[in-house]
């Protein structure tokens, strides 16, 4: 089955693991992309793994624990 052209912010927040208050941040600011129809607001999803993949990777370090 191919990819979704578009996706409904429901189904982004679970796709994407973001929460809506941020995806709405985000198309406001212009970073995601969207279409309406009628009354639904349709993530454009090519725009959408694009802006993700520019994102930078996560910079995570292990903490050494003091021994006791």
């Amino acid at each position: 089955m191919p990819a979704p052209k578009f996706m409904t912010i429901d189904g982004f927040t679970e796709w994407s693991g973001l929460g809506r208050t941020r995806i709405y941040y985000l198309l406001g600011g212009g970073d995601l992309k969207a279409i309406k129809v009628g009354r639904r607001t349709l993530i454009d999803m090519e725009h959408a793994t694009e802006w993700l993949s520019s994102r930078p990777a996560a910079d995570i370090r292990t903490v050494r624990r003091a021994t006791p």
